[in-house]
C-alpha cells in the first residue's frame, strides 16, 4: 500500500537537486558577510534563486544530452531528431497529430515541417 502521493514521492526524490543550489547560496552568502563584510541583499537573493535553479535546470540538461550523444556514438547509433514547433511544448504538433487521427486515413499521418 503507498503512503504518499506520487507528487511527494517526486518532491522527495527531486529534493536534493533542488536544495543544492540554495544551499550554495547561503554558503556563499555566509562566507562573503563573515569573512569578507560583502553583505547581500534578502531581495536580491529572493530575485537570485529561481535564476539559479533554472540555470541548474539547463546545466544538468546539457550535461544529459553530452551524455546520450556520447552513448549513441560508443554504440554507432544516432540520436533521434527533436521536433521542433513553434508553441510552448510543441502544442502545435500535437494538435496537428490528433486533427490528422481524426480527418485522414489510417497510416498517412504526416505533420506539418
Amino acid at each position: 500500500m503507498a503512503f504518499l502521493s506520487p507528487a511527494a514521492i517526486f518532491l522527495t526524490r527531486s529534493a536534493e537537486s533542488l536544495l543544492f543550489p540554495c544551499s550554495i547560496m547561503v554558503a556563499a552568502r555566509y562566507i562573503l558577510s563573515h569573512h569578507f563584510d560583502i553583505y547581500i541583499a534578502t531581495p536580491v537573493l529572493v530575485a537570485a534563486t529561481p535564476i539559479l535553479l533554472l540555470l541548474a535546470a539547463y546545466i544538468r540538461y546539457s550535461l544529459a544530452q553530452i551524455q546520450q550523444r556520447r552513448r549513441a556514438a560508443a554504440l554507432g547509433a544516432r540520436v533521434a531528431p527533436k521536433l521542433v514547433g513553434k508553441w510552448p511544448g510543441n502544442l502545435d504538433q500535437l494538435i496537428a497529430l490528433v486533427n490528422n487521427i481524426h480527418n485522414e486515413y489510417l497510416g498517412e499521418l504526416c505533420l506539418p515541417p
